[in-house]
């Protein structure tokens, strides 16, 4: 499942966690968006990768947008988005 930022909840329904359905990061995030239309211009650029600005987290890892095409999840695994820490 992805657990949704609550920022992001209105372009969802309003839930906090959705079904993914795939096998990689990618193909789960290229599902969300063809799931949630509203929701994936916020978070997957033109080209179906991740927005720069956010990362996903996979049991403990971070996950970047180079890393989505080679990163396996499980049906069960859960994926959570969140808005990568910046500073300067």
């Amino acid at each position: 499942m992805f657990r949704i930022p609550e920022e992001f909840r209105q372009y969802c329904q309003g839930q906090a966690e959705v079904p993914h359905l795939g096998d990689t990061v990618q193909a789960s995030l290229e599902q969300l968006a063809k799931e949630y239309p509203e929701l994936a211009s916020r978070v997957v650029d033109d080209h179906g990768q991740l927005m720069p600005h956010l990362v996903v987290l996979h049991k403990g890892e971070v996950i970047t947008r180079d890393r989505t095409a080679d990163w396996s999840v499980a049906e069960a695994d859960v994926l959570e988005i969140y808005t990568a820490a910046s500073g300067g």
